[in-house]
């Protein structure tokens, strides 16, 4: 049974997430009427859904963000507007077929559901499991999206990897990898000083000691003290 600490932290971290969410899902475009998700341009981790409407038919494009839907949207007006990025997604390759047609057509936009990403606590991805889940009991003959993406791995988990940390903890980690191989080179340096050091002291007490011997050799010769005859 939880205790009085836990319950509390529970409660908090509640409020603190449904006051989060709230604020996230304002809009800041400069007249609502031009907003694309009527409102909710600034709503975060969800799935939303793009219908396409021409006169013959209505396809539909299921999409996800973790971030604002107005970043993903900008890559998407990127994408739909600038025909060397036509390719980017199913929805600007429909796009773009339509356009090259001369076909007239309509977008709208829309949330279809909520979920939060990857979390480490929970090790798990509602938001790309719910959009799967969407696109496979969605209408097959009137949706966009391909089948491999079904099988595509969540790629809201690669923020947790050391590798991808943050730029300021890449820079000290690089510099640390930096000053580690400074100090090998300069370890390895002061190795063969000394190794050269040690050579050198090895050989020269030698001669020095050989030509010392030499000399008091003569000296303690013994000298003839024969007296010489006049």
């Amino acid at each position: 049974m939880p205790n009085i600490a836990s319950i509390i932290k529970g409660h908090n971290k509640r409020i603190s997430a449904t006051l989060t969410s709230k604020e996230k899902e304002a809009y800041n475009c400069r007249k609502k009427d031009t907003c694309p998700l009527n409102g909710n341009c600034q709503a975060s981790n969800i799935i939303y859904k793009a219908e396409v409407k021409t006169t013959d038919n209505c396809k539909t494009y299921i999409g996800l963000t973790e971030p604002p839907f107005k970043l993903r949207y900008g890559n998407h007006k990127m994408s739909l507007n600038h025909e060397k990025h036509q390719n980017a997604t199913e929805l600007s390759k429909h796009i773009w077929q339509l356009k090259q047609n001369n076909q007239p057509f309509t977008i709208n936009w829309s949330i279809a559901s909520r979920a939060k990403a990857y979390s480490n606590e929970s090790k798990r991805c509602n938001l790309c499991l719910t959009e799967k889940l969407i696109i496979i009991n969605a209408d097959k003959r009137t949706l966009l999206n391909k089948r491999p993406e079904l099988i595509s791995k969540c790629r809201h988990e690669n923020k947790f990897y050391i590798n991808n940390s943050s730029p300021t903890t890449k820079h000290r980690q690089g510099n640390h990898t930096q000053l580690r191989s400074e100090h090998r080179r300069k370890a390895k340096t002061q190795q063969q000083n000394g190794r050269k050091r040690e050579y050198t002291n090895s050989r020269t007490p030698k001669k020095v000691l050989q030509t010392t011997n030499r000399t008091d050799a003569k000296e303690n010769t013994p000298q003839n003290n024969t007296p010489t005859t006049v």
